[in-house]
């Protein structure tokens, strides 16, 4: 993944200096931006080097101050200052003061060099490093999706691309709340910046509706199964969530690359469990305890037939009431069974509460009252949150 302190090294870019930020420039680079107006946030979305040149506009103390502002606020990656021309003669010592105590990197970059080789070798190498994440991309996809074991020659592949077949993984997996979102650019650029933290030699990949991130465990510095861990995956929800992404996730861990496709696996069957059950949203493989067991089972079609018998016209149907109900259901066992606890939960009446229950008894034919119906319809409304299978919005309200 390119970052800025790449930028110098790339061909005929050396006379480019960093000034300032310098602790900053693991940041990582989306496209070049040349700043021809003072107000530039409605055109950034995050991972921009933005240029300044003087020449269509001045850019005093004042200017600089707020182009320094908003490229904090939209995560731009750094500003360049093009000097030695009569508009900009000298890069001004308080601009780099600026740079330093915001910890955005600043780089100079002499009027010698023609703006039009800098855009061109930058925009060339951007292209490249996207080619590279693309195969990598490619491969794990391949990897995550196959139902037979890594062969040899696909470990010798990912040693072709960089990556390390041994070490120990985190995987995530990112479901978004809303399937009809679409990962923004400041998303991808949170998670990038993301992976670049950890040092994660390993793109993020879109997966089933949602988009896959793996992490070597050692570069986290700890499991993300505990509650540093935890916590470590918290805060990165949190900043998606800031970018309008709203995602559920679901984790796992894995001794080395071949076993990529279970954890994957693991990590989808988390990440849709989160989606329905985690208050935070966020859910670990090794947490699942009875879910594990059901996602064991390789016969679909006897998971939906145990939810077809304990769930009725309830199973898979989206519709608000039919929501409502199972919501309710799951609250109710969870304060076991008690209405006036599960009244005071979701906060309604007590007799809501029983006329949801009382509903679904009559839709259903069961009894909340035989402790294996009670049993079989807790399974099934946990088996549900697991599937992969389309919500059913053919059957109307209930």
């Amino acid at each position: 993944m390119l970052t800025v302190r790449d930028i110098p090294h790339i061909d005929e870019l050396c006379s480019m200096v960093i000034r300032a930020g310098l602790e900053s420039t693991n940041r990582a680079i989306r496209w070049p931006y040349i700043a021809e107006d003072h107000e530039l946030s409605p055109w950034l979305k995050g991972g921009e080097v933005i240029f300044i040149t003087g020449i269509n506009r001045e850019w005093n103390l004042e200017h600089f101050r707020r182009l320094v502002e908003i490229s904090l606020q939209c995560h731009a990656s750094a500003i360049v200052v093009l000097t030695g021309s009569l508009h900009i003669p000298n890069l001004e010592p308080k601009w780099v003061d600026i740079c330093n105590k915001a910890k955005i990197p600043l780089i100079e970059q002499p009027y010698s060099l023609p703006m039009v080789t800098v855009t061109e070798r930058l925009s060339n190498a951007i292209i490249q490093d996207s080619f590279s994440q693309r195969s990598k991309q490619w491969f794990i996809q391949q990897l995550a999706t196959s139902n037979s074991p890594t062969q040899p020659i696909a470990l010798n592949q990912a040693q072709a691309l960089g990556l390390d077949v041994l070490t120990e993984l985190t995987v995530a997996m990112l479901l978004p709340k809303n399937s009809s979102i679409n990962m923004n650019g400041s998303g991808l650029f949170v998670i990038s910046e993301f992976l670049l933290r950890y040092n994660s030699p390993f793109p993020i990949t879109e997966f089933y509706n949602g988009w896959l991130l793996i992490v070597p465990t050692d570069h986290m510095k700890c499991a993300s199964f505990t509650s540093k861990g935890g916590e470590i995956w918290q805060q990165f929800k949190d900043e998606l969530e800031q970018h309008q992404v709203d995602v559920s996730i679901g984790l796992s861990d894995g001794y080395a690359l071949d076993q990529i496709n279970q954890m994957a696996y693991e990590a989808r069957q988390c990440a849709g469990f989160a989606q329905e059950q985690s208050q935070n949203g966020i859910y670990h493989y090794r947490s699942f305890g009875l879910h594990q067991l059901f996602a064991a089972i390789g016969d679909k079609q006897l998971q939906r037939d145990f939810c077809a018998r304990y769930l009725g016209v309830f199973q898979h149907n989206q519709h608000s009431e039919s929501e409502t109900i199972k919501s309710t259901l799951r609250c109710y066992f969870e304060q076991l069974c008690s209405l006036r606890s599960t009244a005071s939960h979701l906060g309604v009446h007590r007799n809501t509460i029983t006329a949801r229950l009382h509903k679904f008894e009559q839709l259903t034919g069961l009894s909340l009252n035989d402790h294996t119906h009670r049993l079989g319809i807790q399974n099934a409304l946990l088996i549900e949150s697991m599937s992969t299978c389309k919500p059913n919005l053919s059957q109307g309200q209930v």
